[in-house]
């Protein structure tokens, strides 16, 4: 990984920078956030990561940190109820929010602080797992289209990678998920909600395999002729 985040002088009177597990916990999480969305694949599904969040689990954070896995928990709950993170949890991951990111990483922000961990019912606390759409255009705003096509790319490559008998149909489905649209400021992916890898290039492999048999020999009169084949992606 490369980069870096920002640690205000705050930290030295909070809660967090006297206890040393915190502090440890706090910074890998600051480090470990994505500095921009970006897309991964989670068995055979798209997922999308914003900026100031990234995908893990207890596991990993106690491996990473030679914390106990319990402790882990308590601590993320107890930076949870103090609003400095959003949890998403399924029975396969774990999605870390970084609260308030946006505005104290990111470039043009010059002041920012970080709350004292406390265990309180007060005060007001950011909807960590609203799904803005207007955020997700703010960040295809900031990110070129080419350049979301080129991840878009290189996640269907490292899935057939691992996938091999999508090869043949890789290169037709690349091109067709990644035309643009009129005004040429999404392409055809980004026009999905809901995009299964898997089950779009299965959809593909199927309907190359009717295109090879669409010419079918005719017992007549030994001529060919073409079955009707309507695409479905």
């Amino acid at each position: 990984m490369t980069g870096w985040v920002r640690l205000h002088r705050k930290l030295l009177e909070s809660a967090v920078f006297h206890k040393e597990r915190y502090l440890k916990l706090w910074i890998y999480l600051l480090l470990k956030a994505n500095h921009q969305t970006k897309e991964i694949i989670r068995n055979g599904q798209i997922c999308t990561v914003k900026q100031g969040s990234f995908i893990t689990g207890r596991k990993i954070l106690s491996q990473d940190l030679k914390i106990p896995e319990t402790t882990i928990e308590r601590m993320l709950t107890t930076l949870e109820n103090s609003h400095q993170i959003g949890q998403q949890k399924t029975s396969q991951y774990r999605l870390i929010i970084i609260t308030k990111w946006e505005e104290y990483q990111q470039s043009g922000h010059q002041n920012g602080h970080l709350a004292d961990i406390k265990r309180t019912s007060g005060g007001h606390q950011t909807d960590t797992n609203k799904n803005d759409k207007n955020d997700n255009n703010d960040n295809n705003e900031r990110i070129s289209m080419a350049t979301r096509q080129k991840e878009f790319i290189s996640l269907v490559n490292q899935f057939v990678e691992e996938n091999p008998k999508y090869r043949k149909v890789k290169d037709p489905f690349i091109a067709h998920w990644t035309e643009p649209n009129g005004s040429k400021t999404k392409f055809r992916r980004e026009s999905e909600k809901y995009f299964n890898l898997k089950k779009r290039l299965d959809i593909f492999l199927q309907n190359d395999e009717s295109r090879n048999n669409k010419f079918q020999k005719s017992e007549n009169n030994g001529t060919y002729k073409e079955k009707n084949y309507e695409s479905k992606f």
